[in-house]
């Protein structure tokens, strides 16, 4: 049970989790290797993301934890944002795709990681089954100095208002009246 692709959460956080990974960084994690090829602006852990925590940040929630979950757009940014070229640029920001899924997808996604058997029954959470709470869509991209976080905030409520039926992970494209 989740509130956005299921199968997109299990096959993403069965892979080794794949950070972009800053200039500014002074080691790579226990068991994670970079590239010799290409821009370089990732590394790869070798454990799933699913079992991988990271510390990230939203704006109102603070500090939390979240999966890293494979996603293009960590590396893309990453490599777009770079500053300078090859192996040596003069700024490359970190950047994750720090998933936190529902409570519901937690215990799912520990009995499933790398060996168990996917579930029969596939359940995502439409407007009807979130009572309350809300999402976070957006960038924060770490560096040596601070640098703001970018991106959306959307209530369920909100989410109903802007599209009826709908949760807050449904109404990520261009809705009128939704400011980002």
């Amino acid at each position: 049970m989740n509130t956005w692709a299921v199968d997109g959460l299990l096959s993403g956080g069965d892979q080794p989790a794949e950070p972009g990974w800053g200039s500014h960084e002074r080691r790579l994690p226990a068991n994670s290797h970079g590239s010799d090829t290409g821009s370089r602006c990732a590394i790869r852990i070798d454990r799933p993301g699913a079992v991988t925590r990271l510390r990230s940040r939203c704006p109102d929630a603070g500090p939390q934890f979240g999966l890293p979950v494979t996603h293009d757009g960590a590396i893309s940014i990453s490599d777009c944002v770079t500053v300078g070229q090859g192996a040596n640029p003069a700024f490359r920001p970190s950047c994750h795709c720090a998933c936190h899924p529902c409570n519901a997808a937690i215990p799912c996604l520990e009995e499933v990681n790398g060996s168990g058997p996917q579930p029969d029954a596939k359940t995502i959470l439409t407007a009807d089954g979130i009572v309350s709470g809300g999402g976070f869509l957006g960038v924060f991209l770490h560096g040596p100095a601070k640098v703001p976080w970018y991106g959306a905030r959307l209530s369920a409520g909100k989410a109903r208002a802007l599209a009826p039926g709908q949760s807050p992970e449904a109404c990520w494209g261009p809705v009128p009246g939704f400011a980002r």
